[in-house]
């Protein structure tokens, strides 16, 4: 499930775009898009609401031995991630848990928030045992990379960089971090984004799509 948030910059839908490209490669082949671009995309994509969501995400219905996967791309505040095409504006953390119990029940769960002030999705009842969260900046942090003249977000542009020679979500995690306090330390005046991890006890080893063994990381 590939959500970009807001049309107030290509880059949401442009880092949607290029991660559902990585994933077609990786050999994932069940995806769902959501947008808040209808002059780029039209009516091939619905657009991006909770509603929207909480639909596609029911239409996935993964299988045992199966599991979910969400990505999402916008702006966000300490609330939650802003969705510019929903009246209530917000998909908070409390919503996107009653749609990942709902939908993908206790099967494993990735889930990737890349927007200011992610790490606020980082609550008990989003972050279970069978769920990884990967979030693009602390609670009370910025992220960077989002304005109407970027091409992808920071953390998008490094999360797509780094998945195909990381060795594993925690080693992903890590490689997206240094990649991303890099890009950082060409910004002045900024307080690093920070970008924060939940790995679930018993998912904590799952692998990467595509990746079967043996994988490497870029930063050694």
């Amino acid at each position: 499930m590939l959500v970009a948030g807001d049309d107030s910059s290509p880059a949401f839908d442009n880092g949607v775009d290029a991660l559902a490209r990585l994933l077609t490669a990786q050999g994932v082949s069940d995806m769902r898009m959501l947008t808040a671009s209808y002059k780029r995309f039209g009516p091939e994509r619905g657009w991006a609401t909770r509603a929207n969501l909480a639909t596609a995400l029911a239409g996935i219905a993964p299988d045992e031995g199966e599991g979910c996967l969400v990505y999402m791309t916008s702006h966000g505040e300490e609330r939650g991630l802003y969705l510019s095409r929903d009246a209530g504006g917000l998909l908070t953390p409390e919503s996107l848990a009653a749609m990942l119990d709902s939908a993908c029940r206790q099967l494993p769960t990735i889930v990737v928030v890349s927007a200011c002030h992610s790490g606020a999705f980082l609550k008990p009842l989003v972050a279970r045992d069978n769920r990884i969260l990967l979030t693009a900046a602390r609670a009370d942090r910025a992220s960077f990379g989002c304005s109407p003249t970027d091409e992808l977000t920071f953390y998008d542009r490094c999360f797509i960089m780094s998945f195909p020679l990381s060795d594993g979500w925690p080693g992903l995690h890590r490689d997206v971090a240094r990649c991303v306090g890099a890009a950082e330390q060409r910004l002045t005046g900024i307080e690093p984004s920070e970008p924060q991890a939940f790995f679930g006890r018993l998912v904590r080893a799952l692998p990467l799509p595509g990746l079967r063994s043996g994988g490497r990381s870029p930063n050694g």
